[in-house]
């Protein structure tokens, strides 16, 4: 791998400082800069990968403190073109918006920058404590993670298994029901399937920009979509599968945090226009990987293990 840009997800940014394994966690991240810049790999932070990592970082009694911490400032450094300005990736909302309105909404420009200003103070106190305005400003993160999650699963449970059967008290709606369940799973296999997720991007898109399309314009924009984000696409129809198909309880451990998956996978393979290279995945989460291959950009999204010896580690 040469003369890429490339993000991490939240477990590889985890492993890369996991102490069970790692000899040295808060300097493991120069071995990875020094092997990344030999090869002309630019490394960006991804906004939900930072908040995911901040969402433990509000309450030093986490498990998970430690981990993250180090974590978070391993990602700062790797993808900092100075010690005071970090890559950072705009938000899936903004990818899309800017892809079909050249928009970028000023709410989420503002809360990117807080991000990075956070990411900062975070850096520079570690190790050491973290000014109070820090530690109200990380709650919040780890609040919003949560109501989002929460949402999340309130959707699939309100707009996917109770629109299937209203009647379930359970998250396989169909279970009793095959041929139910085989017609829904031939529309979820349709060549058309992924304009379908892909118009209602378009449609938030449309109404947060102000704008009014006609039906032949929102359905070439659909189509610009579902070509341009397969990835994220693919992983958002793999969940309704798993419903369909054997009942999906999003509620069990780390299910909601698919909603941050989808995010993440937004805009792989894509070209990044600052530094003039595509866009690859480095992940742990074996879903991600089968939805890019799935979506035919699998060439972009890569698995941990074999990203290091790609690169030499």
């Amino acid at each position: 791998m040469k003369n890429t840009a490339v993000i991490f997800d939240t477990n590889v940014c985890r492993d890369m400082c996991d102490i069970s394994h790692v000899a040295d966690p808060a300097n493991e991240w120069k071995r990875y800069d020094e092997c990344l810049k030999s090869r002309g790999i630019v490394s960006f932070a991804n906004p939900y990968v930072i908040m995911e990592l901040m969402g433990h970082l509000s309450d030093q009694t986490d498990p998970n403190f430690a981990e993250c911490r180090s974590a978070l400032v391993a990602l700062y450094n790797l993808s900092s073109s100075n010690p005071h300005q970090i890559r950072i990736l705009s938000d899936s909302e903004t990818l899309i918006l800017r892809a079909l309105y050249g928009v970028t909404l000023p709410q989420t420009d503002a809360t990117t920058q807080r991000l990075c200003v956070l990411a900062l103070h975070i850096v520079e106190n570690t190790p050491g404590a973290f000014a109070p305005q820090a530690l109200a400003a990380l709650q919040v993160i780890t609040d919003h993670l949560s109501q989002v999650e929460t949402q999340f699963v309130s959707d699939m449970w309100q707009f996917v298994v109770q629109s299937l059967n209203p009647s379930s008290i359970g998250w396989a709606p169909l279970e009793n029901d095959s041929t139910a369940r085989n017609q829904v799973l031939n529309v979820l296999h349709s060549v058309t399937m992924p304009q379908t997720i892909a118009s209602a991007f378009v449609r938030k898109a449309m109404h947060q920009a102000h704008v009014v399309e006609s039906p032949d314009e929102i359905a070439a924009k659909t189509l610009f979509v579902s070509s341009n984000f397969p990835a994220s696409i693919r992983l958002y129809a793999e969940i309704l599968e798993r419903i369909v198909m054997t009942g999906c309880n999003l509620n069990r451990k780390k299910r909601p945090n698919w909603i941050w998956d989808i995010q993440i996978a937004m805009g792989v393979g894509q070209n990044i226009e600052t530094v003039n290279k595509p866009l690859h995945l480095i992940t742990t989460d074996g879903d991600i990987i089968a939805a890019a291959n799935a979506a035919d950009c699998g060439e972009f999204v890569h698995s941990f293990a074999d990203f290091k010896v790609m690169i030499g580690i």
